[in-house]
């Protein structure tokens, strides 16, 4: 981030970071992408589709797919692990970065105002709180943004945008993740989480699903929690609503 700020200070040429991209042409492999975490499909124009990718940043195609073009190869971090869209104004999107299982370490959450265009990271989100951004999920509304990280950080909620954040959720262990968070597709009050935790004492996962009906200010868990002896299992959850779920 400090080498990105002093690039920006220098004067503007074709070069960057000692590279004239005039004079360099990408020799290839071209089948090769990173692993892909996140899609966004714009609801008006659905050829047009982001991806958010753990080591190669965000892209877009225009024509459902056939060609894609990256976003900004000199975004100040490239490990995109969450995308959301704003269901109030599609030119108004959030990419979450970092991965903790894989120690791709993030630098908080970015904001496109201009559908994609250019984006600038979510000064709030400048923090070490926000290296492992696991999981974004915004409101139908567009009011509320839930974002779920790892390292112990909890679950944090912003009602104005990302300019600040509250946790309105903190897991017991240093370990702890949030691995998924969701908002109802049309409920702006109802959102699930699930989080596991290590417990030290009894050499097991504790994975927990909870639900909030006040538009993630507050949380419940569930009436029961997956416990499992082996590290490897029983421990990531992610969620997904009932078609049919009436409220």
């Amino acid at each position: 981030m400090r080498a990105k700020a002093e690039l920006r200070a220098l004067p503007e040429s074709a070069a960057v970071a000692g590279l004239d991209r005039s004079r360099w042409t990408e020799a290839g492999p071209g089948n090769i992408g990173g692993r892909i975490r996140s899609m966004l499909i714009d609801p008006v124009t659905p050829s047009t589709i982001f991806v958010g990718s753990i080591t190669g940043g965000i892209w877009k195609t225009t024509d459902a797919g056939q060609n894609w073009a990256r976003i900004d190869d000199f975004l100040g971090n490239l490990t995109i692990s969450t995308m959301v869209m704003d269901p109030a104004n599609r030119l108004v999107m959030y990419a979450g970065t970092g991965e903790e299982a894989q120690t791709h370490r993030g630098a908080g959450i970015w904001k496109t105002t201009d559908g994609g265009n250019s984006w600038a990271r979510l000064a709030s989100t400048n923090t070490s709180d926000f290296y492992y951004v696991w999981r974004l999920s915004i409101s139908a509304d567009g009011s509320t943004l839930l974002a779920g990280l790892g390292a112990g950080q909890g679950l944090h909620r912003s009602t104005n945008g990302g300019t600040s954040w509250t946790k309105v959720r903190s897991p017991g262990s240093t370990g702890a993740a949030y691995w998924d968070v969701r908002f109802h597709p049309t409920k702006s009050n109802v959102a699930v989480a699930a989080f596991s935790e290590y417990d030290f004492n009894n050499n097991y996962h504790v994975s927990t699903v909870a639900y909030s009906t006040d538009g993630g200010a507050t949380w419940t868990d569930s009436t029961s929690a997956v416990r499992s002896t082996n590290v490897n299992k029983a421990e990531r959850i992610e969620l997904a609503w009932h078609g049919g779920y009436s409220g």
